[in-house]
């Protein structure tokens, strides 16, 4: 019996996450693609499969369709909590020089020193009263891990943190409104 629902498991878990690797694959632009939004959207999942069975509206299940709503429902919520545990890592579609030579330029506008550490893997952040290390992985010519420094203390990190995600949008297409000037 547990076989036979494999597959709408499996699809629950897979449909947000293939569909975001996908559009951060196919993206041109310098995109990103956070792992705690993808754990926002797996319980996001779980929240609109559970809405129609916890108020009524689906109709009397055959156990075997609401066993797998059961195992659905627990797998998307155990997948989107554990992707919430990466706060601040994503992936990068950018080359990493490209990404240094922004870290830099981000430094310098900021007044912040940096530092490559261990072969370059690691870039050193020295603040006023905060010292971060930001790991930078190269997994492929155009994709780079990283992880964003922390946003809880206010000081020129975290600034430079927000510079950081502003300048990599998300991989979803955002459409643009642009009014004719007289």
């Amino acid at each position: 019996m547990f076989v036979s629902l494999l597959p709408v498991v499996f699809a629950f878990l897979v449909a947000p996450a293939a569909l975001h690797v996908t559009l951060f694959v196919l993206a041109r632009r310098p995109v990103r693609l956070v792992l705690t939004r993808l754990g926002k959207y797996q319980l996001g999942l779980a929240v609109v499969m559970a809405a129609p069975v916890l108020s009524g509206w689906a109709p009397d299940l055959t156990p075997e369709v609401s066993r797998a709503v059961q195992i659905s429902l627990i797998a998307c919520v155990t997948t989107g909590m554990l992707l919430q545990t990466f706060r601040g890592a994503c992936l990068l579609r950018i080359n990493r020089s490209d990404y240094l030579d922004l870290l830099a330029s981000g430094c310098k506008r900021l007044l912040l020193s940096f530092e490559l550490k261990e072969g370059e893997t690691q870039v050193v952040l020295f603040g006023k009263g905060r010292t971060e290390t930001v790991p930078i992985r190269q997994l492929s010519r155009r994709v780079v891990w990283t992880r964003f420094p922390a946003r809880t203390p206010h000081d020129k990190i975290m600034l430079l943190g927000q510079y950081l995600e502003k300048s990599f949008p998300g991989p979803l297409p955002r459409f643009r409104m642009v009014l004719k000037q007289r």
